[in-house]
């Protein structure tokens, strides 16, 4: 940091942004400084030669004070052309003060005059010279006129001086000129490239927002069909009786559906990131319970391909702490999924360490998977966290994938406050560390048993559904997983194939139930459900909002006092089936949501 860098922060002023203004103010706290180390020097020297007309030592530490106040006083209010207008005022009166003073003389601070007029000019511009002109004018010619008619003697030519010195305030003055000129032209080119600049930032912001809503759009279409091909091959996996070689052959359709909708949503993650549409939440958690429910989701496939799957959580010394398990849990599912996909033998290791943080009360945490497999090259490492790269671009065709799950994974966890590192060698297996520092939370204490999750619905009673949606497809999908879920109960199903229909339909008679698309054409799903609400036979349903927008989104962004639940889509019959059972339990303390990933309640906030 250089002194003027001090100086700008003293004075509230950044070049980057104002280059004139800065550099006005400089110039006022410079001469303040200046002009006040002149008039303490000039009254030291008086001091000790004992030289000068009587007064002088007065009027010069006067002038120093003056100054010095003056500058305080400039910065103080952060307002550079005070200090300059008092600087101003006080030079005219100490001037016509020493001239008086040393009639007959040159006085000794005239010498300073030129690099005065000079700062004048380079703060004020050309429009000083229409006052400092006559103003030094008068000065000469009161100089001259003392030497000729006062009756002191000396022996320099004073009126030569006089003229050589008003001459060099010409000379500086013009010099200045030519340098204002460049200052005009660098401010001028310092504020087309900020115009330029934030007309590019707003672009790019426009740019990203064009994108961002395309993704959403595109994310809404895709899932739509996703919707009938997971939503179907649920059922048909729910209702067995198929030949081995069809119950395989379901079984790839399934799993190349959720590898879809995985890929879906790693590029809509990307896309919110980078527009700043994701924050951290701080919410209590225990890092443990996280750590071992993470293992656990992985662990039937690290069996199915003979992996260990270890976790070690020993070296925790807190458990509970404050963060976003949301967050924390999708990096390390990333780091797993990736760990399983690049590891043909041998294990992985999750493990969890923490240290006292330095700085806070907080605790340094560590999370690291472990791997036996493939490794990367050294100089690949930092190429693997940028978006759409992979340490080779055959493992793209190999293993699939789009490269974003450890681009994800760096950005959360620095929006977290940490970071995500890698070490690896090729064929001695990869380590990633996720490095935060969280601080000390505290959980409720739990309820001793826990609640029941999703089980068969015992329906003592018909029950009337509307299904509301514009795509004919997600009628029959719907249809099929309530059959599915709804077996031996006496269910209605009505259908409504836009927000109008379902308003008219629910007008004419009451629903138990209602699973309300959100996003339709003419009328979207919660106009129609704000209807419903307010005047029909249905206005005491339960709605369900269905949505292709992710949970996390859905839960944010739709109305809280609309909506009983929120069911995603693509739609599972284990999400349909705990919508239903927290619909039969209604009015009970049921916090079903918590028990299935990917459902989500509507937002209290």
């Amino acid at each position: 940091m250089t002194i003027w860098t001090a100086i700008d922060g003293l004075i509230g002023k950044a070049p980057h942004r104002d280059l004139k203004q800065t550099l006005r103010a400089r110039l006022a706290i410079t001469f303040s400084v200046m002009l006040s180390l002149i008039a303490v020097g000039n009254a030291l020297v008086l001091l000790a030669t004992g030289d000068g007309r009587p007064g002088m030592l007065a009027l010069t530490t006067i002038a120093g004070v003056t100054l010095l106040i003056s500058g305080l006083i400039g910065v103080a209010l952060k307002r550079p052309a005070v200090t300059m207008t008092l600087i101003a005022v006080c030079c005219v009166g100490i001037y016509a003060a020493a001239v008086y003073g040393n009639r007959g003389t040159i006085p000794p601070a005239l010498a300073y005059l030129p690099c005065i007029l000079l700062g004048f000019y380079q703060f004020w511009g050309p429009r000083i010279l229409l006052v400092a002109v006559p103003a030094a004018g008068v000065l000469f010619a009161s100089v001259c006129y003392f030497v000729l008619t006062g009756d002191g003697s000396t022996d320099l030519p004073v009126i030569a001086i006089a003229f050589a010195l008003s001459f060099a305030c010409v000379w500086l003055v013009a010099t200045a000129a030519v340098f204002g000129s460049v200052q005009a032209l660098a401010d001028s080119q310092l504020r087309e490239a900020n115009e330029s600049m934030a007309r590019a930032l707003a672009d790019s912001i426009a740019a990203q927002r064009g994108k961002s809503e395309f993704l959403a759009n595109v994310g809404h279409e895709v899932r739509t069909p996703l919707n009938g091909v997971l939503g179907m091959a649920d059922v048909m996996h729910r209702v067995g009786g198929l030949a081995p070689d069809q119950a395989e052959r379901l079984d790839l359709i399934r799993e190349s559906g959720a590898t879809l909708l995985e890929l879906l949503n790693d590029i809509l993650d990307q896309s919110k990131i980078e527009t700043g549409q994701v924050v951290a939440e701080v919410l209590d958690f225990d890092l443990a319970k996280l750590i071992d429910k993470t293992a656990a989701s992985w662990r039937p496939e690290a069996e199915s391909r003979s992996l260990d799957l270890h976790v070690d959580t020993g070296g925790l010394e807190a458990g509970i702490l404050k963060g976003d398990p949301l967050r924390l849990r999708q990096i390390l599912n990333n780091l797993v999924s990736n760990a399983l996909k690049f590891t043909d033998r041998g294990s992985i290791t999750i493990c969890a360490s923490q240290t006292r943080a330095e700085a806070s009360d907080g605790w340094l945490t560590t999370l690291s998977v472990t791997d036996t497999g493939s490794g990367i090259s050294p100089d690949k490492l930092e190429t693997i966290f940028e978006p759409f790269h992979q340490a080779d671009a055959s493992i793209t065709r190999r293993y699939g994938g789009t490269g974003l799950g450890l681009s994800i994974s760096r950005r959360l966890a620095r929006l977290m406050g940490g970071d995500l590192e890698a070490a690896s060698q090729p064929g001695s297996g990869s380590r990633f560390a996720l490095t935060l520092t969280l601080q000390p939370g505290q959980l409720a204490a739990e309820p001793e048993t826990a609640g029941p999750g999703p089980q068969a619905l015992n329906l003592s009673s018909p029950i009337r559904v509307l299904s509301v949606d514009d795509v004919a497809t997600n009628h029959i999908v719907m249809r099929a997983l309530l059959e599915q879920v709804l077996a031996g109960g006496e269910v209605s199903i009505e259908t409504a194939s836009s927000g109008a229909d379902a308003v008219r339909l629910a007008g004419e008679q009451a629903f138990d139930l209602i699973f309300m698309d959100i996003q339709m054409p003419e009328m979207d799903g919660v106009t129609a459900t704000r209807l419903i609400r307010t005047n029909s036979a249905s206005t005491g349903s339960w709605i369900v909002a269905v949505s292709a927008i992710e949970a996390e989104a859905s839960a944010r962004l739709l109305p809280a006092e609309l909506f009983d639940a929120i069911l995603p889509k693509p739609t599972m019959i284990a999400a349909l089936q705990t919508v239903l059972q927290a619909w039969q339990s209604a009015g009970q303390d049921n916090d079903v949501w918590a028990e299935t990933p990917g459902l989500a309640r509507p937002s209290e906030a």
